[in-house]
C-alpha cells in the first residue's frame, strides 16, 4: 500500500527545523540532511513521497527507494549503482527515469549487453551510419532486429557513455529522432547531469555538442551553464573550457564572464593558468608562481588574472625567485604572462573577444619559442649522432 505520510506527520518538529536550519548554513545534501535526522537508507526511504526532491550531490548507493514516489525529482552529479534500489518506484520526469528504464531493458534482453558493447566500441563510421539510417540501411547484421523503442533505450544510454567524439556528434544531431517528446530530450541531458560527471573528457564533448547541436534549446543552455557554477573544480574547469567553443558563449557572454571572474571560481582560473604554464615550461612556471617554485606547486601559490601584467606583481614574483640577481627581467615576466593567458582555455576565448591589443604578439612570440625549441632539440640529436659516428 502507498504511504502519502509526509516526514513532518512522523519526526519531532523541533529536530526537523533544526535539521533545516543546518541545510541552510552548510548546504546540506539529501544524504547529508538523512545523517542529520538519523534516517537509515535501507529501510527509511521505502514508500516515501519524495515528488520534487533535490538529490544534488548526494550518494544513494545503498538506499531503499522500493515503492518510493520520486516523480519530478532532479540534482546534479548523483552517485548510483546496483544497490540503489528503485524497484516499484514512481520516477515519471524524474532522474532516475531512463535509468529505470535502462535496467528493465537490460534485465529482459539477454541481447541488450552484447549489442550495447558493439555499439561503444565499434567503428565510429559504422555505428553512426546506424543511428543516422534507424532501420532504413543498417551496415553491420549485429546490429539487426533492433525495435524502434530498444534502439532508442541503446541510443539514449549510449550518449551519456565514454565514446568516440563523432558518436556523441552524432547521436546529438539526430536526438529528436530517439526521443520521443522535448520532456525526453530534456531527460537525457539531464540524466548526464545527474550521474556522468566523474570524466572530465566526456564533459567536454558532452558539453561541446551538445552546446553546439542545441544552442537553441533554453532548458539545455540552462543546464550547461549550472556546471560552470558546479561544487568541483574539475566539473567547472572542463564546462567553462567546452562551452567556449560552442553558440552558447556568444548567446550567454556577459553571465559566462561574470561567473568565470567570480570569487567563487578563484581556483578555476588558477588552476587554467598553471596548467597552461606547466605546458609551456619552467620559465613560464616562475612568471606566475608567488612562491618562485618551478617545479611541483599548488594553486594557492599562483597569480590570479586580475593580479598578472602588473609592475608591482613582477616585482613579488622577481623576489619569489629566490635570487639577488632575479632569473627573469620584469619585462620577461610580463612577456610570459602575456603568452599563458593568450594560450590558456577560456582565458583566451575572452581576451580576444574584449579586444587586447597584445594578444596576437603574445601568440607569435610563443611559435616563435616553439620553432626555436625544435630547433635547439634537432640540433642536440645531430650532435649526440656524431659524438657516437652515426650521423654525417
Amino acid at each position: 500500500m502507498k504511504n502519502d505520510v509526509t516526514i513532518e506527520e512522523v519526526w519531532p518538529e523541533q529536530e526537523i527545523y533544526s535539521a533545516l536550519e543546518m541545510l541552510e548554513e552548510g548546504d546540506l545534501t539529501f544524504t547529508e540532511m538523512a545523517e542529520c535526522l538519523d534516517l537509515q537508507p535501507e529501510c527509511d526511504f521505502k514508500d516515501s513521497n519524495l515528488t520534487n526532491t533535490d538529490f544534488s550531490y548526494s550518494d544513494l548507493r545503498g538506499f531503499n527507494f522500493k515503492g518510493a514516489d520520486l516523480r519530478n525529482a532532479y540534482g546534479m552529479d548523483v552517485q548510483v549503482d546496483q544497490t540503489t534500489n528503485l524497484n516499484g518506484a514512481l520516477v515519471e520526469n524524474s532522474i532516475f527515469q531512463n535509468l529505470v528504464e535502462e535496467r528493465i531493458f537490460f534485465e529482459e534482453n539477454n541481447r541488450a549487453s552484447r549489442i550495447y558493447e558493439a555499439l561503444k566500441k565499434g567503428d565510429p563510421y559504422e555505428v553512426s551510419s546506424w543511428v543516422s539510417s534507424r532501420g532504413d540501411r543498417l551496415v553491420s547484421k549485429k546490429f539487426k532486429n533492433i525495435s524502434e523503442e530498444q534502439a532508442s533505450l541503446l541510443c539514449k544510454k549510449l550518449i551519456v557513455d565514454d565514446i568516440d567524439l563523432t558518436k556523441r556528434t552524432t547521436l546529438f544531431y539526430y536526438l529528436h529522432r530517439f526521443t520521443n517528446s522535448t520532456s525526453d530530450l530534456h531527460r537525457v541531458v539531464s540524466d548526464f547531469v545527474a550521474f556522468h560527471l566523474g570524466n572530465p573528457g566526456v564533459i567536454l564533448s558532452f558539453v561541446r555538442v551538445a552546446g553546439d547541436v542545441l544552442s537553441n534549446d533554453e532548458f539545455v543552455a540552462k543546464t550547461i551553464l549550472s556546471l560552470c557554477d558546479h561544487r568541483d573544480i574539475g566539473v567547472k574547469e572542463a564546462a567553462f573550457s567546452a562551452i567556449t567553443k560552442t553558440p552558447l558563449f556568444a548567446k550567454n557572454y556577459r553571465r559566462i564572464r561574470s561567473l568565470f571572474f567570480s570569487e567563487a571560481n578563484t581556483q578555476v582560473r588558477k588552476q587554467i593558468i598553471l596548467k597552461t604554464a606547466i605546458k609551456l615550461g619552467a620559465q613560464f612556471v616562475l612568471s606566475i608562481n608567488t612562491e618562485g617554485r618551478s617545479g611541483t606547486i599548488s594553486g594557492s601559490h599562483v597569480l590570479d588574472f586580475h593580479e598578472m601584467l602588473r609592475e608591482e606583481t613582477t616585482l613579488q614574483v622577481r623576489a619569489s625567485q629566490g635570487k639577488r640577481v632575479a632569473i627573469q627581467s620584469d619585462r620577461e615576466i610580463v612577456e610570459r604572462q602575456q603568452e599563458v593567458l593568450a594560450q590558456a582555455p577560456v582565458f583566451s576565448v575572452l581576451l580576444e573577444r574584449q579586444g587586447s591589443d597584445w594578444i596576437q604578439a603574445a601568440l607569435k612570440r610563443s611559435h616563435s619559442r616553439r620553432l626555436q625549441n625544435q630547433r635547439d632539440v634537432a640540433s642536440k640529436v645531430r650532435h649526440s649522432f656524431r659524438s657516437h659516428g652515426r650521423y654525417k
